[in-house]
């Protein structure tokens, strides 16, 4: 599927065959400071997940000209006022957003983090539909940046593609931790170029 561009006013939304990305342009202009929050997961994930995801996004912000808040002095705010990232209300932002000296933070949470076996439809050399068990990779990751004064959303983006079922003709990806960078790395491509448009 090619890319999709789409362009509403300022609002400029991009499609492609891996993820679903929005950005506010004029909203990114005013942007030059995140705070990246400790990213949530559905219940019975790996941290892991998180914690990649997080590491990800912070190096992508700055790669695309962000300064990034350090994660250690995020959490300690975090602690010190006794909140978590799941919980935040439009006040908490704001307060978080004065206390990190943010313009924005970024929130996000793992949807699905998991793999396993299953049966799929295959043609066999003989050009016959057999069933055969393949190992499958399931990753989804929803993000979002708001700014922490205006409460408006700057950029949101999730995979539209979460699952892979591993092509016996190729070696990778060969574990979910692969699965998921690859992921990643779509998701940090589509990003980084809608967000050209901000410069």
């Amino acid at each position: 599927m090619k890319n999709l561009l789409l362009i509403c006013g300022l609002f400029v939304a991009t499609g492609c065959e891996t993820t679903r990305t929005a950005v506010n342009l004029d909203a990114a202009q005013e942007v030059k400071t995140v705070a990246v929050l400790p990213f949530d997961l559905e219940a019975g994930l790996s941290p892991e997940a998180a914690r990649d995801s997080e590491a990800f996004f912070a190096a992508l912000l700055m790669q695309n000209g962000f300064k990034v808040v350090e994660r250690e002095r995020m959490g300690a705010i975090l602690k010190e006022q006794a909140l978590s990232a799941s919980g935040l209300t439009g006040a908490d932002t704001l307060k978080l957003g004065e206390l990190a000296h943010a313009d924005a933070l970024l929130f996000g949470k793992v949807l699905k983090n998991q793999e396993g076996k299953k049966t799929v439809s295959e043609t066999d050399s003989n050009g016959q539909s057999v069933e055969a068990q393949r190992r499958f990779y399931d990753f989804k990751l929803s993000v979002r940046l708001v700014r922490s004064q205006a409460g408006e959303t700057v950029f949101s983006q999730v995979n539209q593609i979460a699952e892979r079922v591993q092509d016996p003709k190729f070696i990778f990806p060969d574990d979910l931790s692969a699965w998921r960078a690859m992921v990643l790395d779509g998701m940090g491509r589509d990003l980084k170029k809608a967000l050209k448009k901000k410069k």
